[in-house]
């Protein structure tokens, strides 16, 4: 693997407004978001797609409400809050406060973390922690409706969330 040097892995490392700001390529939101982009892309040139990762207002609203209204237990909730929060932290590489407690003890102590010119991938995590939170939401309304209408909810109300999320992204 190639190690990477600290200047590189900063210029490609998000920073906090990152996971609020979408690429242009984004359908609803990528002309609406154009100042934002300007805005993180002052000093970074081509390096755009690694410093855009909104995983969308859908996920975000639906994993929200998953963190309040959910099947999954309060303690699930909370260590998919703090594996949300910790992802974010690596995710901004440098960045992230300094980096000198979070990525950089990382980066120079264990294996591999060298070689990683994007930190933002580590959104990928952020993504799937999200998704499960929404789909304890999901399953919560579900629940209730089969209660309510004495009989198995209807596959369109549990798929809708499923394909606001896909049509926004």
């Amino acid at each position: 693997a190639t190690k990477r040097s600290l200047c590189e892995i900063a210029y490609f490392s998000p920073r906090w407004q990152s996971f609020f700001t979408a690429p242009a390529n984004s359908r609803f939101w990528g002309d609406v978001h154009a100042p934002l982009r300007e805005h993180l892309v002052a000093n970074r040139g081509a390096a755009i797609d690694e410093v855009t990762l909104f995983p969308g207002i859908m996920l975000l609203t639906c994993a929200l409400l998953g963190v309040f209204f959910s099947i999954w237990v309060i303690w699930a909730r909370i260590a998919l809050l703090v594996a949300i929060f910790v992802s974010a932290v690596l995710a901004q590489g440098p960045w992230s406060a300094g980096g000198r407690y979070s990525y950089l003890v990382l980066y120079n102590h264990f294996t591999g973390w060298d070689a990683i010119r994007t930190p933002g991938q580590l959104v990928l995590w952020i993504i799937l922690a999200l998704a499960v939170l929404a789909a304890g939401v999901v399953s919560r309304v579900g629940k209730s409706l089969g209660k309510k209408v004495w009989r198995k909810p209807s596959a369109e109300v549990l798929v809708m969330p499923a394909l606001l999320v896909g049509l926004e992204g």
